[in-house]
């Protein structure tokens, strides 16, 4: 999780660099980084539309012209933001592509990167869960599970888990539903940490963290902060499963070094406020 936050500051980063440059090899090095982000923690690419749509839409409004002129080919303008994504893709392709190729010849089938989402469904989502994810229903801690997994094979457990997560959803989305927003308040106010006891950090300054930082994310946004947008998509999107799956302090690591700059911000930005505010009330004048 030490890397998946520092490779997703630098992805972040690189993102917000990237709108300002129609280098494809800065481009193909963008989708290197996202190749092996994406092979160190899968969680990581439901960014990856965002931080790749950011610097392309803002090369193809670059391109736009600015006043009138005669016409020109349209697809001429689009491909100053297309040919830089398509190499973005491309590269990315091309860096995970010998680990699919491994997948495929160890499981016979196509898995992409990881193919363990419904088991990890299913450790969070059962009646009777508390939304934190039970060990006693993982391998490296259930003895007879360990030996059902061993003889079964693993794609066979996963499909397993996959059928026990469609019968949840069918017979109790209520229940899941229920799960789901406690999922959601427990990764921002810390109360995961009731699954974790020894833990550094105590729910407060967790949930510190996540005001201060959601209202960086919303001061960023209103002001239009260069990049505001990748980093409001960021917190919004990497989360979400977890949200579906099961929650853990350790998960939030790698979007908290971006929590920590967005709480800077705005608490910076509340003191310049404050200090404009005593200044103009310093500088008008006093009544007679």
């Amino acid at each position: 999780m030490a890397l998946s936050a520092l490779l997703l500051s630098l992805l972040v980063l690189f993102s917000i660099e990237l709108g300002k440059s129609r280098s494809l090899r800065k481009w193909a090095g963008f989708g290197l980084l996202w190749g092996f982000a994406a092979l160190t923690n899968p969680s990581l690419l439901s960014v990856l539309p965002f931080t790749l749509a950011w610097p392309a839409w803002h090369l193809h409004t670059k391109a736009q012209p600015r006043c009138a002129a005669p016409p020109s080919p349209k697809i001429a303008r689009d491909g100053v933001a297309l040919r830089p994504l398509v190499v973005a893709l491309v590269t990315f392709v091309l860096m995970v592509t010998p680990w699919l190729m491994r997948n495929w010849i160890v499981f016979g089938k196509f898995v992409f990167i990881r193919g363990n989402f419904p088991f990890e469904f299913t450790m969070g989502n059962y009646v009777g869960s508390n939304g934190m994810g039970w060990i006693g229903r993982h391998p490296i801690s259930n003895s007879w599970l360990y030996a059902h997994y061993q003889q079964i094979g693993e794609m066979q457990f996963v499909a397993d888990a996959k059928q026990e997560a469609i019968h949840f959803l069918r017979h109790d989305p209520g229940e899941f539903f229920r799960l789901t927003v406690k999922r959601f308040f427990d990764f921002w106010d810390g109360n995961s940490l009731n699954y974790q006891p020894f833990e550094p950090w105590h729910p407060w300054e967790f949930l510190t963290l996540s005001l201060l930082g959601i209202l960086g994310t919303a001061r960023a946004l209103d002001a239009r902060v260069k990049g505001g947008f990748v980093l409001a998509t960021t917190l919004a999107f990497y989360p979400v499963a977890y949200y579906l799956t099961f929650t853990h302090t350790r998960y939030r690591h790698a979007i908290e070094p971006l929590l920590v700059l967005l709480a800077v911000y705005y608490v910076q930005e509340m003191f310049s406020r404050l200090r404009a505010l005593g200044s103009r009330r310093t500088l008008r004048p006093s009544s007679s």
